[in-house]
């Protein structure tokens, strides 16, 4: 004897939907919200309506810029280990040399040269933003937003969150 999939599912009350969904996760999804307002009125709601319930609270859904590839990451990463040295030198370089004719401090002196000099690995920047990204480089922050886990994906996360676990539960 075959049951209905709307019979085999547990039925709860939409605010218990809601309430469970914010204390697990920690936030409502658009998801979230439909399944409970489908639950309320006892019938699934037309489909433009649930696509746009979905988009209007979806707090996966990522803001800005893509990722950067995995190989752009890493010449980026190249050119920021040749950066550092060759910016210590420089910057030494200029504080050495005494004041500019122009007052601009010895690091944004030696930013705009390694700015001419690296035009290769980094493109088309002004001296700010190679300061700004040197800086995100040395707190780890240039490419944070790649290491993250899809929360669905436990193993990988519990991986990331403690980096002595193994999968044998051995430290």
């Amino acid at each position: 004897m075959k049951i209905p999939i709307e019979q085999q599912q547990l039925q709860r009350e939409p605010l218990e939907i809601l309430n469970t969904a914010l204390r697990v996760q920690g936030h409502l999804s658009g998801y979230d919200v439909r399944a409970a307002l489908e639950r309320a009125l006892g019938v699934p709601l037309p489909s433009i309506l649930q696509q746009q319930i979905e988009r209007l609270i979806d707090p996966f859904k990522s803001l800005g810029r893509p990722a950067r590839e995995p190989s752009v990451r890493a010449r980026e990463e190249f050119a920021m280990k040749k950066l550092e040295p060759r910016y210590q030198l420089l910057r030494l370089e200029f504080e050495a040399g005494g004041p500019s004719p122009d007052g601009r401090p010895p690091s944004e002196r030696a930013y705009e040269q390694l700015v001419r000099e690296m035009k290769k690995d980094f493109g088309n920047i002004d001296w700010r933003a190679l300061q700004n990204k040197r800086s995100a480089w040395r707190t780890g922050g240039l490419h944070a937003s790649a290491e993250t886990v899809d929360s669905e994906d436990f193993d990988a996360e519990i991986d990331q969150q403690f980096p002595a676990h193994n999968k044998k539960g051995e430290f």
